[in-house]
């Protein structure tokens, strides 16, 4: 079974008329999809936004339904230099950029146990990035696809200092509210997972306006490409 995750309604709503034979499963106040997307059997969330809310439903889901991998579809602010909204990362590795000890000796960004001068980066594997590139490049150039870290908070990005700060600490291409939080569940429940994200707005002082005109197409975007990795991940088995 494939785990999809979705933090608002219009990331999850495309992949919702598309499935068939649906079921539903209420917990905690989650509506749990089961049905079958693209000849895979699949479950659906929307998990609410935050970094809270996706690790509860993430737990919940791996509790209940045991996929074999999670994904996690939406949209997100552009980091790194030159991205443009409609662009595509798919997260190689994503690290809770919000998570801050370094007033007692941690650096900035770890969260496990381990050396704490280093961040922790939940990464995804090679074999996972390569099938949804390969989807990606259905519907976007080469140029518009990127690979790289996704950071998580719980704080919607917005300026440039908060931008430029996520780029130098952590090589962020990304930030969002979630996608750290599903990834840390994933990693200690041994569950692969991976986070992608269409390009909403630049994290800037205009990100509001940005995401109010966008949001609904680049989330369209994401789960369409979604769509097409499972069809090339069946014409494979």
């Amino acid at each position: 079974m494939i785990a999809i995750i979705g933090a608002m309604n219009t990331e999850v709503t495309l992949l919702l008329e598309n499935m068939q034979n649906v079921t539903e499963t209420r917990k905690s106040g989650k509506i749990y999809y089961t049905g079958n997307l693209k000849d895979h059997e699949i479950v659906l969330v929307e998990s609410g936004m935050g970094k809270v809310n996706s690790a509860i439903c993430t737990q919940q889901l791996i509790d209940l339904f045991a996929p074999e991998v999670v994904i996690n579809t939406g949209i997100a602010g552009g980091i790194a230099p030159g991205l443009h909204v409609g662009d595509f990362v798919i997260g190689k590795s994503a690290v809770e950029h919000d998570f801050d000890l370094s007033p007692v000796g941690y650096v900035r960004g770890h969260v496990l146990g381990g050396n704490k001068k280093e961040v922790t980066y939940f990464t995804t594997r090679d074999d996972l990035i390569d099938e949804i590139r390969s989807a990606a490049l259905d519907y976007l150039p080469a140029e518009k696809i990127h690979v790289g870290t996704i950071a998580t908070g719980d704080q919607f990005i917005c300026t440039h200092e908060a931008k430029k700060e996520l780029w130098e600490l952590f090589g962020a291409y990304a930030a969002e509210m979630e996608g750290g939080a599903i990834a840390h569940v994933c990693t200690v429940n041994d569950v692969p997972c991976i986070l992608l994200r269409a390009i909403s707005d630049l994290a800037d002082e205009g990100a509001h306006e940005s995401v109010n005109n966008f949001e609904t197409v680049v989330a369209d975007l994401s789960a369409k490409i979604l769509m097409r990795f499972m069809e090339i991940v069946k014409k494979e088995n």
